[in-house]
């Protein structure tokens, strides 16, 4: 990558630079509060709100006190980069949980157990929104009472869920589904469920790696589906698989539990987009997004200070991965002003 910025280029470019780390720093306190099951004072919180607060904000406060931050500018930014939302529990009822909540699962390792929400116990609620000059809104949500969701554990760990988040950030998957549909990545196979209760949705293909899971679903849950003909399942790795087998009406992916983890596989699945002249839709994708500037962001500024390619060739570590491709994507770029910066993160 070569870059010829101007000194006035160079100071905004340092403006994007700081907006990135305060994007992580006002994210980072969220997930801090996630922690913790009794982190609001109910009674406090009723307090503010009657000396005329909205809830949100005072949670966003609460919040700020408990982590003793002092700086006003900070308390500014993170009141006004995070929604808070009360949720009400009959959103999430619907009728895949009905199906959960009516099977019991015990297969080798794997048991379908329940985790329980506290009252005003904090979550990542759905996707993030990113503002114009690349600031994010991180969006929590909680409940005012108890609410369990089902979840499938291997041994002690958790492996994936039903919970809120889940539901809501593939909601609009959901409603593009049309025609043949493939799916990368079963899951607890909930999208899997809600797309083919679609009158539009002929078929479904979905591709997955583990052949334990891929017995589970088919044990346990395929058996509920009414719609259970219109589902294929191949046990295949889903790189590979989408290379050979692209021509589908709607592509939807999810192959990882965050987008710290699914980046790799982002980066992986646009390449194959653009060389197959196809569309996917991923699961969590403005925050895979999001995830891809900030590695660029810190691209530029390392290349700025003059780091050379030998610092972007280890594969040890999954950032190290990334710098590498996102190196390999931009070597032979050039970076003549701010606008060009703009134009590579879009």
């Amino acid at each position: 990558m070569k870059i010829e910025l101007s000194q006035i280029d160079k100071i905004e470019f340092e403006k994007l630079l700081k907006i990135k780390d305060d994007n992580i720093e006002i994210s980072d306190l969220l997930l801090s509060s996630f922690q913790y099951t009794d982190f609001i004072d109910v009674d406090d919180l009723k307090t503010r709100v009657l000396n005329g607060e909205s809830e949100e904000d005072a949670i966003k406060k609460i919040i700020l006190e408990a982590f003793e931050v002092n700086d006003k500018k900070f308390k500014t930014q993170f009141l006004s980069q995070v929604s808070i939302k009360k949720c009400i529990p009959s959103n999430y009822l619907n009728a895949y949980a009905k199906i959960l909540s009516d099977v019991k699962i015990s297969f080798g390792n794997y048991k379908l157990k329940t985790i329980t929400y506290e009252p005003y116990q904090l979550f990542a609620l759905d996707d993030i929104d990113v503002e114009s000059d690349y600031k994010e809104v991180s969006r929590a949500g909680y409940f005012d009472q108890k609410f369990t969701y089902p979840a499938l554990f291997e041994g002690k760990d958790l492996w994936m869920s039903l919970n809120p988040n889940e539901i809501t950030t593939m909601d609009n998957s959901i409603k593009s589904a049309k025609g043949n549909v493939l799916v990368l990545g079963l899951g607890m196979g909930y999208i899997t469920y809600m797309m083919s209760q679609k009158s539009n949705v002929k078929t479904i293909t979905v591709v997955e790696k583990n052949k334990e899971n891929i017995k589970l679903f088919k044990k346990f849950l395929l058996p509920k589906f009414e719609n259970k003909t219109k589902i294929r399942i191949v046990n295949d790795d889903a790189i590979s698989y989408i290379v050979r087998n692209n021509k589908f009406d709607y592509i939807y992916a999810d192959l990882w539990f965050n987008p710290e983890d699914g980046l790799e596989y982002y980066l992986r699945l646009n390449k194959i987009e653009l060389e197959n002249d196809i569309e996917i839709d991923y699961w969590l994708e403005t925050s895979l997004k999001q995830m891809k500037r900030r590695y660029l962001i810190e691209l530029i500024k390392e290349q700025l200070e003059g780091v050379g390619p030998e610092a972007y060739q280890s594969e040890e570590e999954l950032p190290d991965r990334i710098f590498k491709i996102l190196y390999k994507e931009t070597k032979d770029l050039t970076i003549k002003n701010i606008k060009d910066i703009r134009k590579l993160l879009a």
